[in-house]
């Protein structure tokens, strides 16, 4: 039974994924034509060629899943884990970067009944910024190594 590196999996998965996404414009277009006009691509065709692709997508994406569920990091982290932590480091980074952002705004004015009140930070930018640069390095370790374990995990391919 050959077998093939997870990575490749998530290549072809992505690859799968533009391919419906190109089908499905080639869908929309060829949805309508104009009487008496033959339609620039046959849809039921369309159709099947998406519904091959979507069964291959299936495929790969249960691989994908189970080998998530079995694969460790060097570390003995289930990748699944991994997966999550990175993205939940993901979500605290971009949120400590908008709110930085949003208290960065230093011309802005609100204006009321009671005139034009100016505002001001109500939180430490330049310690959010080394907050989300602290996660970020972290993230992009993690990323590491998830991206060596998808090269050295081999999936089974039927």
């Amino acid at each position: 039974m050959p077998s093939i590196p997870l990575a490749e999996l998530l290549s072809q998965r992505a690859e799968m994924q533009s391919a419906l996404s190109r089908l499905s414009a080639r869908l929309l277009a060829a949805a309508r034509n104009i009487k008496d006009e033959p339609p620039t691509e046959d849809p039921r065709a369309l159709f099947e060629e998406a519904e091959q692709l979507h069964n291959r997508l299936f495929s790969v994406i249960q691989a994908i899943n189970h080998a998530n569920l079995v694969a460790r990091l060097d570390d003995g982290t289930l990748l699944a884990d991994a997966i999550v932590k990175r993205d939940i480091l993901s979500r605290r980074i971009a949120l400590l970067r908008s709110v930085a952002q949003a208290a960065s705004n230093t011309d802005e004015c609100r204006h009321t009944m009671r005139g034009t009140l100016l505002t001001v930070p109500a939180v430490d930018i330049q310690a959010l910024h080394t907050q989300a640069e602290e996660l970020a390095q972290a993230c992009r370790h993690l990323d590491n190594q998830i991206q060596r374990t998808n090269w050295k995990y081999e999936v089974s391919r039927d």
